[in-house]
């Protein structure tokens, strides 16, 4: 892409707004080239309840292009909420079967990341998925947690190498070929410290 000119667009994308750098091309259009970022905020109303249940949702991620191919380290965050907790719903405007009294007092959670690097469009390297989802309950005065986390090793999008993940209470692990086929023995550990 020598000699082409280096724009940025900012503005409306998908269900968000991005902000990029980019060149045009005579066939084939707009060729992504450079710094790709994107952020998109949503909220929505909820059945069976939708003027009082609100769920939030936030996507943002930052990566690089290199000739219309990612190329570069990447970054993904999502998180997700549903807020229930200042809900002014009256139960006897309604013949639902759902304890609306509990359900007022709990808010849910989840937060995700993902770490990665691309090479020419294919994920190359070790790439790293972290997951954490929480539920506040206010009316028993409890917080459940529950955590998970990847270590994935990439070769041109297929996975190699040792493998590792962690979800809540347990452990596995394992090896994958050059081929991305299962090799050698898949251990399962449970974490006997954990309690509820």
């Amino acid at each position: 892409n020598y000699g082409q000119e280096i724009k940025t667009y900012k503005g409306k994308f998908e269900q968000g707004n991005a902000e990029y750098e980019y060149y045009e091309d005579a066939e084939k259009g707009r060729i992504y080239n450079g710094k790709f970022e994107y952020l998109c905020n949503e909220h929505y109303n909820t059945y069976p309840i939708p003027e009082n249940f609100i769920l939030k949702k936030v996507t943002k991620y930052i990566c690089y292009y290199k000739n219309d191919k990612r190329h570069g380290v990447f970054k993904y965050n999502y998180s997700i909420e549903l807020d229930t907790l200042n809900s002014k719903y009256d139960i006897n405007n309604r013949n639902d079967l759902i304890n609306i009294d509990r359900i007022k007092k709990i808010k849910i959670s989840e937060d995700s990341e993902i770490e990665g690097y691309y090479e020419n469009g294919y994920r190359n390297g070790i790439w790293n998925f972290k997951k954490k989802y929480q539920i506040l309950d206010t009316l028993n005065c409890k917080t459940y947690d529950n955590y998970s986390s990847r270590q994935i090793n990439f070769k041109n999008d297929t996975i190699i190498g040792k493998y590792d993940f962690n979800i809540d209470k347990y452990n596995v692990k394992g090896e994958f070929d050059n081929e991305g086929y299962f090799t050698g023995i898949i251990n399962s550990l449970c974490d006997t410290k954990y309690s509820e």
